[in-house]
């Protein structure tokens, strides 16, 4: 009767064991098209920064006759805004945290 018992704890331990990595493997895929999707929506964000930097550029150059360092000050928007959009993204992604490529 005891061999009887400890078989049936063993498999049910089995089936939770298998469950559970079940779940993990479907967390990791849920996590992977995350980063994809927050790469794909980074390629994004900085293109349009980058096609409004060089409209605004064009714009200081030609209109304004601005100093150089508006230029400076729209080159650190186009690298700092894409970022913070990374970090946000990350910073609400608990699944991104657990697992890496």
């Amino acid at each position: 009767m005891k061999k009887d018992d400890l078989n049936n704890e063993l498999s049910k331990i089995d089936r939770i064991t298998e469950e559970l990595i079940t779940k993990e493997d479907i967390l990791w895929q849920l996590g992977k098209k995350e980063r994809q999707y927050q790469r794909q929506l980074i390629k994004e964000v900085s293109f349009f920064f980058l096609i409004g930097l060089i409209l605004m550029t064009g714009f200081t150059i030609s209109f304004l006759k601005l100093p150089i360092l508006f230029i400076v000050l729209q080159i650190f928007v186009l690298i700092l805004i894409p970022f913070l959009v990374y970090i946000e993204n990350r910073s609400n992604n608990p699944i991104g945290r657990w697992h890496h490529e």
